[in-house]
């Protein structure tokens, strides 16, 4: 269940176990810093996906196609299943990261990074935007 609120504020998700309350990056990028650690210490929950956001995870290989009315022996029945848990299971990952990004981004930015292809070329992508910014809001506060 996901609730989209205002700019700024808080959504909620929650998963089979596990709740959380993660702030929405403004569109000034004034609570960068936070969102960012609390974005990624929510990611970290879930097995495997930070080598998605590092980019230290291997795109599985490409499934190979079948002749239709080819017979698959057993085991190359077994190694295809196995292909396709593993293909799914990367692109679940990727997802993962991406929609819990997307959530919590303004518009605009989604607008923006939406047609990334990977999670880590989206983190990228708000890192780059934000990692000067942040510095300078805290400077120009104090």
């Amino acid at each position: 269940m996901q609730q989209v609120m205002g700019p700024g504020e808080p959504v909620s998700l929650t998963g089979a176990s596990k709740y959380f309350v993660l702030p929405k990056l403004v569109k000034d990028g004034s609570n960068w810093i936070t969102w960012k650690s609390q974005t990624l210490a929510t990611l970290a929950t879930n097995c495997g996906v930070m080598r998605h956001i590092e980019g230290t995870v291997q795109t599985p290989p490409t499934i190979p196609t079948t002749l239709t009315g080819c017979q698959l022996t057993e085991e190359e029945e077994t190694k295809m299943e196995n292909m396709d848990k593993r293909w799914d299971y990367y692109h679940q990952c990727e997802a993962m990261v991406k929609s819990q990004v997307f959530t919590t981004i303004p518009e605009a930015l989604l607008i923006e990074i939406q047609k990334l292809t990977t999670a880590k070329e989206v983190w990228d992508a708000i890192c780059m935007k934000h990692e000067g910014k942040a510095l300078t809001i805290k400077v120009e506060r104090c």
